[in-house]
């Protein structure tokens, strides 16, 4: 309802200007919470979804699934100090320490592993991360082992990088650089 009346105020307040006698030509909007849940009002002429491009963790609390997250960290499992412990090489430095976990995109953790989305970081230093094998799951993971980890919020992480390397089917056709990465002022 809030994302579906920000829309609506948006509309008016440039039919109330049009109607001043001042031009409008864009109505524009952003964020892809509301978009994902309630489309696009006739009279708005530019959606800005920031997250939409690569989604992640929080949408997929939105959308009901990780099917569409397209953006993901590359781990290696470098420690099981316990049974159901594993230890990545990846954390803040690489994921960002993003948590947010009320609302309609809150995700648990610290990020998802691609394969298992139902299992999540949950701890996090500034190199590493780690997250408990469900008890009775039956699930292996070794040491050295590859892991693609589904960021909760895609748009810090990827201001953690200079290159994205998009992949398909398990190869990189190409590298992105990531034009604005740190021009934060």
């Amino acid at each position: 309802a809030v994302n579906r009346a920000s829309q609506e105020t948006m509309v008016e307040t440039a039919e109330l200007l049009r109607s001043s006698g001042i031009p409008v030509e864009e109505v524009s909007v952003g964020s892809t919470p509301s978009l994902l849940l309630d489309g696009v009002l006739s009279g708005v002429t530019e959606i800005r979804p920031g997250t939409y491009v690569f989604m992640d963790a929080d949408q997929a609390q939105v959308t009901g699934t990780y099917e569409f997250c397209a953006q993901t960290v590359l781990a290696t499992i470098i420690s099981r100090p316990t049974p159901e412990r594993v230890v990545l090489d990846a954390g803040t430095k690489s994921l960002t320490y993003y948590v947010q976990t009320d609302g309609i995109t809150g995700a648990r953790g610290h990020g998802r592993l691609k394969e298992h989305p139902e299992i999540y970081l949950n701890r996090k230093s500034d190199e590493h991360s780690s997250f408990d094998i469900p008890e009775g799951s039956g699930l292996q993971f070794s040491i050295g082992q590859k892991i693609e980890i589904i960021p909760n919020h895609a748009c810090p992480t990827t201001n953690l990088y200079d290159v994205i390397h998009a992949v398909r089917k398990g190869r990189v056709e190409e590298v992105w650089p990531v034009s604005c990465r740190g021009k934060s002022r």
